[in-house]
């Protein structure tokens, strides 16, 4: 009878960790799951609405968020004044619709102080 109970138990064992292992985690109706946690702020969860911005890491139940704000953040180049292309939306749309996509950005690189 010894011997029974301990070759069970092993086998036992072994199930309850197989069922470990293979427990899938259910998809939510809506959003999205993370099965890992992010080591670093890259490898967050970002969300954000282009103001106002949230990086979710670490481990359920002990999370860590980040939020920041446009406002935070200083501009590295000074904004460049926008550019009327109304006029010539017409001739931009015809030159892409024919394929000819290098003609048409550099036609509208002529109206900017840079090139693409």
């Amino acid at each position: 009878m010894m011997k029974r109970i301990i070759l069970t138990e092993p086998l036992l064992i072994m199930i309850v960790c197989s069922l470990a292992f293979t427990y899938e985690i259910p998809s939510p109706e809506r959003g999205f799951i993370s099965e890992y946690p992010a080591k670093n702020w890259e490898h967050a969860l970002i969300s954000g609405n282009g103001q106002i911005g949230a990086l979710v890491m670490s481990h359920p139940l002990s999370e860590i968020i980040t939020f920041s704000h446009e406002r935070l953040f200083m501009p590295i180049e000074p904004s460049l004044p926008v550019v009327n292309m109304a006029p010539h939306l017409e001739k931009i749309r015809q030159m892409m619709d024919e394929g000819r996509y290098r003609q048409a950005t550099e036609f509208v690189s002529t109206f900017f102080l840079f090139t693409f």
